[in-house]
């Protein structure tokens, strides 16, 4: 709980296996100043309880073998300034995850959706996204 990972501009690069960052079932978690690659999840959030914050800044998932960002069940998440490209599955996947805004998001290039919300939530912001 209370987590906050600044990768301080750097890069991690997988071997399309795993998840460049996995979070499950954790409070107040903050991911920002990174860039994310070749793994099958770039970033992958479960069960993130909805009393708690999920917040991800200024980050790059590129070239992931499934999604660059997956969130599952987890609400109250922000994205914010998150570049999502070329990933061969979705740029973003909000997958039963309630409330969030996503601002300023860029996920060009994916083989699949840039950004995908199932099942539909109007409870979900979406703005200035490119």
């Amino acid at each position: 709980d209370n987590i906050t990972f600044d990768g301080k501009g750097y890069i991690i690069v997988g071997n399309y296996s795993g998840s460049g960052i996995e979070i499950s079932n954790q409070k107040n978690i903050i991911i920002k100043n990174l860039t994310i690659g070749n793994f099958y999840y770039g970033i992958q959030f479960y069960a993130v309880p909805s009393d708690y914050a999920l917040k991800v800044y200024d980050v790059s998932t590129i070239a992931n073998d499934q999604d660059g960002i997956y969130i599952y069940k987890a609400e109250n998440h922000t994205l914010l300034n998150i570049n999502s490209s070329y990933n061969k599955n979705r740029g973003i996947y909000l997958y039963s995850a309630g409330s969030g805004n996503l601002t300023n998001i860029e996920a060009n290039g994916n083989f699949g959706n840039g950004i995908e919300i199932y099942p539909y939530l109007e409870i979900s912001i979406i703005l200035k996204c490119r």
